[in-house]
C-alpha cells in the first residue's frame, strides 16, 4: 500500500529547461507541471485556520479546497475522515461504498445550487455526513459545505455537533469568516487546523505490487492532455486571454474540467487516469494562475 499524500500547497515555480524536464519524465506547459510518478492512495487536506481570519479566494485554505475536491478518485475510495487539532481521531466513514459517495459529493461540489442546498445526507458508522451549497455566489466553483456529525440534513449552521468544512464559503468577509470548525463551533470557531483524510486503492501503474510505484502513467496522453489544458484554459485568461481569471480557484475549476473531459476519451487504464489526475490538479493547485 503505497504511503504518499496528494499535498495540496500553494507555491511558485522556478523556470527549468524544457529539454531537461522532458528527459526526466516531466512536462510542463502553460504554467503546470505534470510528474510521471504521481500516485497516491491517501488523498489529504489540511490547513491551519485562525480565529476571525477571512479565507476568500486567493487564500491557500480557499483555492486548495477546490483542488483537492477534484483530485479525489471516481472509484476505489475505502474510507473518510474528518478530523483536526482539537480532535485528531476524528470522525470516519469507513464502508467503502458510502465513502464514495461522500466523494463523489465533494468532486460535484454545489455550484449552481441555492444557499442551503443539500446534496448530499447519508448515515456511516454512527455519524450523519452531509454536503451541500453554503455560498451566497449560486455560480462559486467552490461552494461545497461538508459536515459530519449527529444532524441530518443541514449546512450553513453553526452547531458544534456537527464537524464542519467551508473553505469555500463566498459572500464577503461577514461569511468568510465562518468557515466551519472541528470539535467546536462552526461560526467564529477559534484557532485550529482542520483535515480531511480520504483513502483509496489505487493500482501501481508500474506493475510492481507494494513496491514503488514506477513507469510513466499516460506518457504521450500526459502531454496531450497538458496541451489541451492549456488550449482550454491559458494561464493568461478564459477564452483568448484577452480577460483575467476571476480568481486562482476559477482557473483550476477549468483546468479541471478540461483535464475530465480530455482523460475519458484515452485508452488507458483507470488507475493511470487517476494518476494523471492527481498530478494535474496538484500541480494546477500549485501553479500562479490567476493569483492576484
Amino acid at each position: 500500500m503505497h504511503q504518499k499524500s496528494v499535498r495540496i500547497i500553494s507555491s511558485g515555480k522556478e523556470a527549468m529547461n524544457m529539454w531537461h524536464l522532458l528527459k526526466l519524465g516531466i512536462f510542463i506547459f502553460a504554467g503546470l507541471v505534470i510528474s510521471s510518478t504521481a500516485v497516491s492512495d491517501e488523498y489529504i487536506y489540511s490547513h491551519q485556520f485562525d480565529g476571525g481570519m477571512d479565507y476568500s479566494a486567493g487564500s491557500a485554505q480557499f483555492d486548495d479546497w477546490l483542488s483537492y475536491r477534484a483530485s479525489l478518485p471516481a472509484s476505489d475510495v475505502t474510507s473518510i475522515t474528518v478530523s483536526g487539532s482539537l480532535d485528531p481521531v476524528g470522525r470516519t466513514c469507513s464502508d467503502p461504498a458510502m465513502a464514495q459517495q461522500i466523494a463523489d459529493a465533494m468532486i460535484a461540489g454545489a455550484s449552481g445550487q441555492p444557499m442551503g442546498k443539500i446534496t448530499l445526507s447519508l448515515s456511516c458508522d454512527g455519524f450523519i455526513w452531509n454536503a451541500g451549497s453554503c455560498s451566497t455566489d449560486i455560480e462559486d466553483t467552490n461552494n461545497l459545505e461538508l459536515n459530519v456529525g449527529t444532524i441530518p440534513d443541514v449546512v450553513c449552521g453553526c452547531s458544534s455537533q456537527n464537524y464542519t468544512l467551508r473553505p469555500g464559503f463566498s459572500g464577503g468577509t461577514a461569511y468568510t469568516v465562518n468557515w466551519g470548525g472541528v470539535a467546536s463551533t462552526t461560526c467564529g470557531a477559534p484557532t485550529q487546523t482542520m483535515t480531511v483524510t480520504v483513502l483509496a486503492t489505487v493500482a501501481d501503474p508500474g506493475g510492481d505490487p507494494g513496491g514503488d510505484p514506477g513507469g510513466d502513467p499516460g506518457g504521450d496522453e500526459t502531454a496531450d492532455a497538458i496541451a489541451a489544458i492549456a488550449l482550454q484554459c491559458p494561464c493568461s485568461g478564459p477564452g483568448d486571454g484577452s480577460n483575467l481569471w476571476k480568481n486562482h480557484g476559477k482557473y483550476v475549476s477549468c483546468a479541471a474540467r478540461a483535464a475530465n473531459e480530455f482523460l475519458s476519451n484515452v485508452l488507458i487504464t483507470e488507475a493511470e487516469k487517476d494518476a494523471m489526475m492527481d498530478a494535474i490538479m496538484l500541480e494546477a493547485g500549485e501553479s500562479v494562475c490567476g493569483r492576484k
